[in-house]
């Protein structure tokens, strides 16, 4: 019995044959001609620099050299905090670790999700009466060390699914970023 589709299945095949070498010349070639050194350029949300009046916290990246990101807590007021569950997005990058910076205590081990590249973390202070923040203080939270990805600008934002926890009211504080 004969296949009506046999012959049109062969064309097809020998198209993406063809194509595929076309492709694979292609991505060769621009590998060979494309040997300049990129320096890395580092981009934040747009919002980063931005306070709002109404916000109590405010986070800001900090950049600590070529391949180290830091993000930094300030509040407005003097509080204390139970709880803090950071959700950030990053672009251009390759995420090698995430390490606590030292000044609140171990947070959860952080979940690096290299396929929606995000990186989530939650700290939980026990201390009684939770980690006080003083009014105008800048802490670092966690350092972030990563790798350029070739020909990309890297770029960390803090997601809306971020909260900070008042250790006397049990109320998410508004922040900005």
């Amino acid at each position: 019995m004969k296949n009506k589709l046999f012959w049109p299945m062969v064309v097809l095949s020998l198209v993406v044959l063809v194509e595929s070498v076309l492709f694979l010349s292609k991505t060769n070639n621009k590998t060979e001609n494309n040997v300049e050194q990129v320096s890395p350029t580092v981009t934040v949300s747009e919002t980063d620099s931005i306070v709002a009046k109404d916000k109590i916290i405010n986070f800001s990246w900090l950049q600590k050299s070529n391949n180290k990101m830091t993000l930094v807590l300030q509040s407005s007021e003097d509080v204390a905090v139970d709880a803090i569950d950071l959700e950030m997005a990053y672009e251009g990058v390759k995420v090698l670790s995430v390490v606590n910076a030292g000044v609140l205590p171990e947070p959860s081990k952080p979940i690096i999700s290299r396929d929606k590249s995000l990186i989530v973390t939650h700290y939980l202070i026990d201390a009684m009466g939770g980690f006080k923040l003083n009014k105008n203080e800048k802490y670092e939270l966690l350092d972030i060390n990563y790798s350029l990805i070739e020909r990309s600008e890297a770029k960390f934002t803090l997601e809306e699914k971020t909260l900070v926890v008042e250790s006397v009211t049990s109320k998410v504080l508004p922040y900005s970023i």
